[in-house]
């Protein structure tokens, strides 16, 4: 493998806080590169559970400063800035081109100048956005759940894998995509379930009514002796949502979840135009090693080393 670095470029359309905007995505380290990178667990109170990991956040570089950014694969996008920039586009101003760079890939994203000059004071507290599939898309990801480490890898890693699991890549809304894998409910295959690591403290999120139903046991939708209520804030409204063990032996593939906590909001508003039986989070992985190959189609649940 040469070690001559290369660049790719791809025009992009990224969502950035809410506002669509151009971006080019360029791979500028060596093919062969390996970059691992230190997961800062974010942690807080989610459905009873005792300080769960809520949110995979790493430190990436923006503008050359060092930046909490949470990875989320529920996200198709390639960089998501936190927060409302509506109001600083209608203004009229022109936007700054800012330069996010991890594990060897760099994004060049135009952001409102207000949002910019915020960045450029990030609290090494509190995520600044959010990096999604199509950042990582031209590689393999790994999260090592026991050690808090990611790994990415230039390239597919899995294709000559037996052990690992096929993977859809599904592309219904440029630029990204979002990983779909097949999901058990008793040992029988139900479907497919959109694997999002932007729900750490999640095990699995039924699609709708139907599939809370399987999944749970026909669990009251709301607060009882095993159903637990919580509120989750989404495109700034809160939802009520609400929590309860599986009542059944989830899979993810041929992976056993360990203790799997479903959780539903009714009034979530995601209609993919695929039919999905919801999205799997990382509570049901333990300290398994979860890798996702986007260029192979191949994913793969394994005991850590």
């Amino acid at each position: 493998m040469s070690n001559v670095p290369f660049t790719r470029r791809t025009g992009r359309r990224i969502a950035a806080a809410g506002t669509i905007v151009s971006a080019a995505l360029q791979l500028a380290w060596p093919a062969c590169a390996d970059a691992q990178s230190a997961i800062d667990w974010q942690r807080g109170a989610f459905a009873g559970q005792p300080n769960p990991r809520v949110a995979l956040v790493v430190s990436v570089q923006v503008d050359g400063r060092a930046c909490p950014m949470q990875v989320d694969t529920g996200f198709s996008g390639a960089v998501r800035w936190r927060g409302a920039a509506a109001a600083t586009q209608a203004s009229g101003k022109k936007p700054i081109d800012v330069t996010v760079e991890f594990s060897g890939l760099r994004a060049i994203v135009p952001t409102p100048p207000d949002q910019a000059h915020a960045l450029a004071q990030c609290a090494q507290a509190a995520a600044v956005g959010s990096i999604g599939n199509a950042f990582f898309e031209a590689g393999t990801l790994a999260v090592d759940l026991k050690t808090s480490r990611l790994r990415y890898t230039p390239g597919g890693l899995l294709a000559a894998r037996l052990d690992a699991q096929p993977m859809f890549y599904a592309k219904w809304a440029p630029p990204g995509g979002y990983p779909l894998v097949e999901i058990r409910k008793g040992g029988a295959l139900h479907g497919y379930a959109l694997l999002d690591t932007g729900n750490a403290a999640l095990g699995f999120a039924p699609a709708a009514k139907a599939q809370w139903d399987a999944a749970t046991g026909s669990a009251p939708l709301r607060a009882a002796e095993r159903v637990r209520g919580f509120e989750l804030t989404s495109g700034g409204h809160a939802l009520a949502c609400f929590a309860v063990p599986a009542a059944m032996p989830l899979q993810a593939g041929t992976w056993a979840l360990a203790s799997p906590l479903v959780s539903w909001c009714p009034t979530l508003d995601f209609a993919p135009p695929l039919k999905l039986e919801g999205s799997l989070g990382l509570q049901g992985f333990g300290d398994a090693v979860v890798t996702i190959d986007y260029v192979s189609g191949r994913w793969l649940v394994e005991k850590p080393h």
